[in-house]
């Protein structure tokens, strides 16, 4: 009986330090070239905002079916601000009926949601935000791109 319980104790620990490491940040370069290697079309849109001192890039990814935005802003504090506002927008369009999943660990947040045939993510890590927009038929896809990026 005691090594069931040791058993379980070191297995419910390791999931719980699985689940607490920190994920590694991508650079807007890195970010670049796996979505290209990908088949992603990639667009730097930074001169497309008005002036913004805690957002200083911004790269847009797309194929067909898949939006995804990727975000560097010059701080932590400023990319949780953000990010919480992008959950906000992404809660209040939800439909009738919604699905969601929320996560906070370490040095990144995430937050996904399906509603009305369409799926959205948003993923902060550090100073980085990536956000995906496409319909639920395409979302175990984005769910791919969210793990091959590690975000």
């Amino acid at each position: 009986m005691k090594h069931a319980i040791l058993l379980f104790l070191l297995a419910a620990s390791l999931v719980i330090l699985a689940a607490c490491n920190p994920k590694e940040v991508l650079t807007a370069q890195e970010f670049t070239v796996r979505m290209e290697a990908a088949g992603y079309e990639v667009e730097d849109v930074t001169s497309w905002l008005s002036v913004d001192h805690e957002i200083s890039t911004v790269i847009v990814a797309g194929t067909e079916d898949i939006i995804i935005e990727f975000f560097v802003f010059a701080t932590d504090a400023a990319a949780r601000r953000s990010f919480t506002t992008i959950q906000r927008y992404i809660e209040d369009g939800a439909g009738r009926t919604r699905s969601t999943r929320s996560q906070n660990v370490a040095n990144y947040d995430r937050f996904q949601q399906t509603s009305d045939g369409r799926f959205e993510a948003v993923t902060r890590v550090e100073n980085t935000i990536l956000t995906i927009e496409t319909t639920t038929e395409h979302r175990d896809a984005a769910l791919a791109v969210l793990e091959v990026l590690g975000y």
